[in-house]
């Protein structure tokens, strides 16, 4: 059976050789191989071992088809496991990750108040900071779906969070508080303090390099990216885009991983460079519905098989049209039966949903149970923005003489390299979003995150992606060339 004595983030400082701490130690950088470690303490696993095994690599695994994908196929089975064992095996420590994971979907879903009935003991026990840091992450979130005033007071406590984390990973940590904060600014209709918040995000993750020449979160760059192309859109700063957006073409041509923040480059590189004519448009928006797809992806692969339908149909082919149309519908199926899985199982484990109220303090020595009355919850509409993490060396590009004050600034950060953009209200990391609109064409919502499942509470392995970055520089916010990065 595996060993879970080092878990780094819950509950060691990164260095244990254990399987579940190396899969927790490359959540950031290796999505991919945070599953694949997950899925195999799944496996070799007895079916009678310790539920406390079981319960952590369940928690890695949903994280890590989260991160680049659809994370909600393989949580609803890992759902239908803690129904079958009971309930009550939320309430265990081991559980937390699990928790915290399961809560980042259903905001995404629309079920707030039951993300923070899984959050918030999470958030105010006694345990390592990185967790609890990434409870308070996702209640900021869920803030910035319903209560806009609180999300500035819960980032404070997140930053504060990660700065008990320290080094490296308290970076990255900041990181993708800024990139709640960036996308929370451009709700509220303040593009500008967006961008400048989504280029301190970047500083933070330039940091954390530690003289590597990749960035230590693809992912995450470029959440941050989309958040600082997407701000500079809406401030009209559209030449500060262009400038960003332009050296990424070619970079993107050399892609060879697919994730979800892939596509939403490419659609958003398409929407911001107009001039590249309308077979480039087309070609960008076929190829981030192939990465859609090579993600599992679906919501988002649905919207861009729309969008591709749209496009070529204007362009006189009917027949592709049509059959991108007809793909993108089937794709929409099943991102709706995903969506009414996820929320069925999730409705049958967690039976005690607090009330939508300011977050209640946990019993029971900083936790609280899950069990109880279950008050059901309308899913929220999808927001429409990019989701935060995913792909490579990006910091650079955006965010070189910046600082977090303002888009304007002195001073460098140097190696940096981190992009992507979209319009619109800009989700939180795994949540849904609206992709950016193409020039030609905008279309709906996808839903969701996450990616593959196990069976019987186990997950089946897979790969996530993450993908090649670019290094550059940028100055005063805007993005110019650099160096490819695998």
């Amino acid at each position: 059976m595996a060993s879970t004595r080092a878990v780094p983030g819950d509950g060691d400082d990164g260095n244990g050789v254990d399987l579940l701490g190396s899969a927790a130690a490359l959540r950031w950088s290796r999505p991919d191989l945070t599953g694949a470690i997950a899925d195999h303490v799944l496996e070799i696993s007895a079916p009678d071992a310790d539920p406390a095994v079981w319960l952590r690599a369940a928690g890695w695994a949903v994280s890590a088809r989260s991160a680049p994908g659809d994370g909600r196929t393989v949580a609803s089975e890992f759902l239908d496991g803690v129904v079958r064992r009971g309930s009550h095996v939320l309430d265990a420590p081991a559980a937390d990750r699990l928790r915290v994971e399961l809560a980042v979907l259903a905001i995404g879903a629309g079920r707030l108040a039951t993300a923070r009935t899984l959050l918030t003991p999470v958030s105010v026990a006694d345990m390592r900071p990185e967790l609890r840091a990434d409870a308070l992450g996702a209640l900021a979130r869920c803030a910035v779906e319903d209560r806009p005033a609180a999300v500035d007071g819960l980032l404070r406590r997140v930053e504060s969070t990660w700065a008990e984390v320290g080094g490296p990973r308290g970076h990255i940590g900041t990181a993708a508080a800024s990139l709640v904060a960036a996308t929370a600014e451009r709700r509220a209709g303040r593009p500008d303090a967006a961008v400048a918040k989504a280029a301190d995000g970047l500083a933070h993750l330039d940091r954390a390099r530690e003289g590597r020449s990749q960035s230590p979160s693809r992912h995450l760059a470029a959440g941050l990216a989309a958040e600082w192309i997407s701000g500079l859109l809406d401030a009209g700063r559209v030449a500060e885009a262009r400038d960003g957006c332009v050296p990424l073409e070619a970079r993107l041509r050399d892609t060879s991983r697919p994730s979800r923040r892939i596509a939403l480059l490419r659609l958003a590189v398409a929407r911001t460079v107009t001039g590249s004519g309308a077979d480039a448009i087309v070609a960008a928006v076929t190829q981030a519905a192939r990465d859609a797809a090579g993600s599992d992806a679906v919501d988002l692969e649905s919207v861009c098989l729309s969008t591709l339908g749209a496009l070529q149909e204007k362009a006189g082919q009917l027949e592709q049209g049509l059959e991108s149309v007809r793909l993108g519908a089937a794709a929409q199926r099943r991102d709706q039966q995903r969506a009414e899985r996820f929320r069925k199982a999730l409705d049958a484990a967690v039976s005690s949903v607090a009330e939508e109220a300011p977050f209640r303090t946990a019993t029971n020595g900083g936790r609280a149970g899950v069990t109880g009355h279950h008050r059901s919850e309308t899913p929220a509409t999808a927001s429409s923005a990019p989701p935060a993490s995913s792909w490579t060396d990006w910091s650079s590009a955006v965010a070189r003489d910046r600082t977090p004050t303002g888009p304007t600034s002195s001073g460098t950060a140097k190696g940096n390299s981190h992009l992507v953009g979209d319009t619109g209200r800009a989700p939180l990391e795994n949540g849904r979003a609206h992709p950016p609109a193409t020039p030609a064409a905008a279309n709906g919502a996808p839903a969701g995150s996450g990616r593959r499942s196990g069976r019987n509470g186990t997950a089946t392995s897979g790969t996530a992606t993450s993908g090649t970055a670019t290094s550059g520089t940028a100055t005063s916010g805007t993005a110019t060339s650099g160096t490819a990065t695998s």
